[in-house]
């Protein structure tokens, strides 16, 4: 999960960057942006993420974020332990 604050006018690159993954153990991700971003990406294990972010893709994008798009970010990893919802049919 990575909440952040973008610099006026950027769209959020890892949104645009992870949409075109195809990355072994990717699952998708989710995102909302007003003031503060935040975005999950969901994985199916630790390794896979640890793979991800190894690869120079990544990486560059990572430090394009910081020179360009971001002007702070925090990452969390976190385990889902379980999830459940409500969808109103109509």
């Amino acid at each position: 999960m990575t909440s952040n604050a973008r610099r006026a006018g950027n769209v959020d690159p890892f949104c645009l960057s992870i949409r075109q993954s195809d990355n072994p153990g990717y699952l998708g991700f989710e995102s909302a942006h007003e003031e503060l971003g935040i975005t999950i990406s969901y994985w199916e294990n630790e390794e896979a993420i640890t793979a991800w972010k190894a690869q120079a893709e990544h990486l560059i994008a990572q430090q394009s974020g910081r020179e360009a798009w971001y002007a702070s970010y925090v990452v969390r990893v976190c385990k889902v332990e379980r999830a459940y919802g409500f969808e109103k049919r109509i």
